[in-house]
């Protein structure tokens, strides 16, 4: 599936190719000195993959510099960690690489971009990477969708799992759960039944037209058990709308006065208690 990068983003990881400025210096730095890039948005790094780039490594070196940039004390990865982390595996002690000076909203996007590329990050992890971009940059849904070349409406998709528990986004991570699940348990507001029903995926092995179909049913007898409940106050509401003129709404655990000001609700409770 090709990935369209948001205007401006592919000539940013044009410009994040080691071969775009002839003039820069691959230096080695030991690997004591570096540290992941703190925006990196990749958790879960396939062991068996490291190890294959590890063997490989081993056997032709690594031909592709990691790109850095240097931190208070330390070398922060902008590109290239899985090299660095087979280079670890191997017993290395130095890495070639490059050092680039950005500003952290590019590391951030640098990160997030490259792996929606390689179409590397579960949904739990680009979930939680469109959370950071909006939490560090400032950015709203619509703004965040521009940069990743994705529609508003899949960004608040794939926000609104976060909603989920962490044992629940944990299965997903794990491939257990698929996104679809997630993203009809994530509109559900009852976490008991939302275990209930992540329990009955995995078991009875539930298809995500199955649980649809379980969640539209709950939602409408939840929504007609409300109805019953308020439809028992109506005669009440209506008996004070008429005596006081104000526009109220009871249920079995509140009672709710619209637009009304401090002296009308001084009135009527007066009336009430006198």
């Amino acid at each position: 599936m090709e990935i369209k990068v948001g205007k401006g983003l592919k000539d940013l990881l044009n410009e994040n190719d080691y071969v775009s400025s002839t003039d820069e210096k691959i230096i080695e730095i030991p690997l004591g000195e570096i540290k992941p890039n703190p925006y990196q948005p990749r958790y879960l790094f396939d062991d068996e993959k490291i190890s294959e780039l590890a063997d490989s490594i081993k056997e032709h070196g690594v031909f592709q510099p990691i790109i850095v940039k240097k931190m208070s004390g330390y070398y922060a990865i902008i590109s290239g960690e899985r090299r660095y982390r087979a280079c670890k595996k191997l017993g290395l002690k130095t890495i070639p690489a490059i050092v680039r000076m950005y500003e952290k909203s590019k590391m951030i996007q640098i990160a997030l971009i490259e792996n929606l590329q390689r179409e590397d990050l579960s949904p739990v992890e680009e979930a939680k990477a469109y959370m950071q971009i909006m939490r560090e940059l400032d950015y709203n849904q619509r703004e965040v969708g521009e940069k990743v070349g994705k529609s508003r409406s899949y960004v608040t998709n794939m926000l609104g799992i976060l909603a989920l528990s962490d044992d629940v986004l944990g299965l997903v991570d794990e491939g257990k759960i698929s996104m679809g699940h997630a993203r009809v348990l994530s509109k559900m507001e009852d976490m008991q039944r939302i275990r209930e029903l992540v329990m009955l995926i995995i078991e009875k092995n539930l298809s995500v037209r199955e649980l649809e179909q379980i969640a539209t049913l709950e939602k409408k007898k939840v929504e007609t058990k409300k109805s019953k409940v308020n439809d028992k106050y109506i005669a009440y509401e209506s008996a004070i709308n008429n005596k006081y003129g104000v526009k109220i709404k009871i249920s079995d655990n509140k009672i709710l006065i619209n637009n009304i000001d401090e002296k009308k609700l001084k009135e009527i409770i007066e009336k009430i208690i006198g």
